[in-house]
């Protein structure tokens, strides 16, 4: 439970580094990744500290909000309208992505709440429904990345 999000924010920021010489519309496409994967490294490192520090109600409420980040990067990827093959194809990978990553925050929340309530079976269960949601959309976020160097 507590190295998953750690997993995320070690796996989610290392390949989206940018590089020279790609068209407009894949620079924009890599700029909107970069930026989203940042902060959704931060809500994750948030979610593993409470966690970590077991303060369910503080997991929750970072949990709600690594969801809603998840929802606007997906918004914001999905605006974006890339040129190339590579380009379209990796900004499917990320909707993806960000896709599995509203579900982890959905499921992490859930095992706040469980937790809150003394529901410890649900909460360790709602807790890996996440972890494998999130195992899932770094390796998408991280193919998606590769596309764009």
């Amino acid at each position: 439970m507590h190295r998953v999000p750690l997993l995320l924010v070690a796996t989610v920021a290392l390949p989206l580094a940018l590089a020279a010489g790609a068209g407009a519309s894949a620079a924009t496409l890599r700029t909107t990744l970069n930026t989203w994967s940042k902060q959704i490294s931060a809500d994750g490192r948030s979610v593993a500290l409470a966690a970590r520090r077991r303060h369910p109600r503080r997991m929750t409420y970072s949990a709600d909000r690594f969801h809603r980040d998840a929802l606007r990067a997906r918004s914001a990827i999905a605006a974006q309208e890339p040129t190339t093959a590579k380009g379209r194809r990796a900004r499917r990978l990320a909707l993806t992505a960000y896709t599995y990553y509203s579900l982890a925050g959905s499921m992490w929340a859930a095992s706040g709440r469980a937790r809150l309530a003394h529901q410890r079976a649900a909460s360790i269960t709602y807790a890996e429904d996440g972890a494998r949601y999130a195992k899932t959309g770094n390796r998408l976020l991280v193919a998606a990345g590769r596309l764009l160097r």
